[in-house]
């Protein structure tokens, strides 16, 4: 039934491959800080724009994106705690990382997330967490599809 339930909501989004592919990544580069490169990488600070998060954990956080520049594409966004921070009053984060891997994809070239990896290490509900958690994707193939219109905002 649960499984059942997960499908049906998975099928009615319209968002299911915006974990994999990083299409509105664009939209939110326009105040990229340049920290460092060389002849095959450049490194870049990015805000991290998420109206759900509270001010006082966006501040403990920091992003960068590494940029593939022989191969022109960006090839990691990586998230990283500053500080301690309570994302809800009912949860405190000592430690979190999270890093995402993109790659170009076969004859297409189309680049998607090939791996996840999230660190988690605080309380939550009065309860320790210490969560390591990886996910590979492989066997990535595109397939003919009519384009989506953006959603309005």
């Amino acid at each position: 039934k649960d499984e059942r339930k997960t499908l049906a909501n998975f099928q009615k989004r319209d968002d299911a491959d915006d974990s994999v592919v990083y299409d509105d990544l664009v939209d939110s580069l326009d105040e990229a800080v340049f920290l460092s490169g060389d002849e095959k990488s450049a490194t870049f600070s990015v805000p991290i724009d998420d109206g759900k998060m509270p001010k006082e954990a966006l501040s403990a956080l920091e992003a960068t994106l590494r940029f593939n520049r022989s191969k022109g594409y960006v090839e990691a966004i990586n998230v990283v705690s500053k500080r301690p921070f309570k994302p809800a009053p009912i949860a405190k984060v000592d430690r979190m990382e999270q890093s995402q891997l993109y790659a170009p994809q076969g004859e297409s070239g189309l680049v998607t997330l090939v791996e996840l990896r999230s660190v988690a290490k605080g309380k939550a509900m009065m309860e320790s967490v210490d969560q390591n958690v990886v996910v590979t994707y492989s066997a990535i193939e595109a397939v003919d599809a009519p384009k989506r219109a953006k959603p309005t905002k």
